[in-house]
């Protein structure tokens, strides 16, 4: 019968609001079960003892009531707390599964919240630079319509590369430094001569992942507080190599303006370095790392490192021009 009573465990289990129920249906099921071990015990074979008892007492071999009573007792006394304990290893295993495929939904709907975090700052980030933008190009209009024209143009190649990327949440390096590219192409011609940029990429994390725009927003306060800040042109350095004995991917954006008069707690972390911060977080958590330092020879620096990681199978990658 442990088949039937497993099934039964498994159908009531104890829980706060249905236990009066299952125990009903447990002491039933416990009260059949004893009565099937009893009707076993009568009909079933004597022990040797109660067999001898019997042939010594009469030709007739009777067994004495009382012993067989005795018998039936002993065979259902043995068997309740087999069926007990059969109940207890069903609730066991039941509640083991219900914990399981709880911890299971738990981290379902965490990597869910993760999910639409992302996709909340994604969204935030987009506009941010899309509305600083446009604004730049709105005081272009009128006092150089050629230059607001190559703008817009730049802009839509821009948008076109950021669309084509919105469903990924992270890409390679190579791809991202495209992105950042066309960011750079936009600046530089609103500033001209005044911004100049200087790329050093080691070949061998080309292929590494990275969060999707996570270069960009480092890029534009670079350019706030150095080009914005100086009539003189303004060196802005890109690096991507390894570090950590191979292990993380150290990013970093640093500018040799004006910034470096400044106290970095006084530059105010906006929308943009506050967006790359969280997203950051909530990708790799206390693994990644965001500073902005001072860079020697005035200036300051913005460094990401985060933990190497590469797509098994990797897409094709969009061939990498500058466009400076």
């Amino acid at each position: 019968m442990t088949v039937l009573i497993m099934q039964i465990s498994s159908n009531r289990t104890l829980d706060y609001e249905t236990w009066k129920n299952s125990l009903t249906a447990y002491l039933v099921a416990c009260a059949l079960s004893m009565g099937v071990v009893a009707v076993f015990a009568y009909f079933g074979p004597l022990p040797a003892f109660m067999v001898e008892k019997a042939a010594v007492k009469s030709a007739g071999a009777v067994v004495d009531p009382r012993d067989m009573a005795f018998f039936i007792l002993t065979r259902v006394t043995t068997q309740l707390p087999i069926f007990w304990g059969l109940v207890a290893v069903a609730h066991a295993v039941r509640f083991y599964e219900r914990d399981h495929q709880r911890k299971l939904r738990e981290t379902e709907l965490r990597t869910q919240l993760v999910e639409a975090q992302l996709q909340a700052l994604q969204l935030q980030l987009n506009p941010h630079f899309l509305f600083n933008t446009l604004n730049s190009i709105v005081a272009l209009v009128n006092e150089n319509p050629a230059t607001a024209e190559k703008m817009i143009v730049a802009l839509g190649d821009l948008l076109r590369l950021t669309l084509a990327t919105s469903d990924c949440k992270q890409v390679t390096v190579r791809e991202e430094l495209h992105l950042l590219d066309q960011y750079l192409l936009i600046e530089r011609i609103r500033f001209g001569g005044r911004l100049q940029v200087e790329t050093r990429v080691n070949e061998a994390v080309l292929d590494d992942l990275v969060p999707v725009f996570i270069l960009q927003p480092l890029a534009e306060n670079a350019v706030k507080h150095g080009v914005e800040n100086q009539l003189g042109p303004t060196l802005i350095q890109i690096s991507v190599q390894s570090g950590g004995a191979g292990e993380f991917l150290l990013l970093e954006i640093s500018n040799d303006g004006l910034a470096g008069n400044l106290r970095l707690q006084n530059i105010k972390e906006r929308v943009g370095l506050k967006n790359t911060r969280t997203r950051l977080h909530t990708i790799f958590g206390s693994s990644a790392r965001l500073e902005l330092l001072p860079r020697s020879g005035g200036g300051f620096v913005a460094r990401i490192m985060i933990r190497r990681a590469t797509k098994a199978a990797k897409p094709p990658q969009p061939k990498l021009q500058s466009a400076l």
